[in-house]
């Protein structure tokens, strides 16, 4: 049998640690900082 090459997909995201992807935290001093090295990265 051959098996078939698949493709991946690697999603970054940028979270707080309780899981929230959204909300206050990406006004604050240090979630602007990680949004800027986020995009730094990206």
């Amino acid at each position: 049998m051959k098996m078939m090459n698949r493709p991946y997909i690697i999603l970054h995201m940028t979270t707080t640690v309780d899981g929230k992807i959204t909300g206050d935290f990406l006004s604050s001093q240090k979630g602007e900082t990680l949004c800027e090295e986020y995009y730094r990265i990206h």
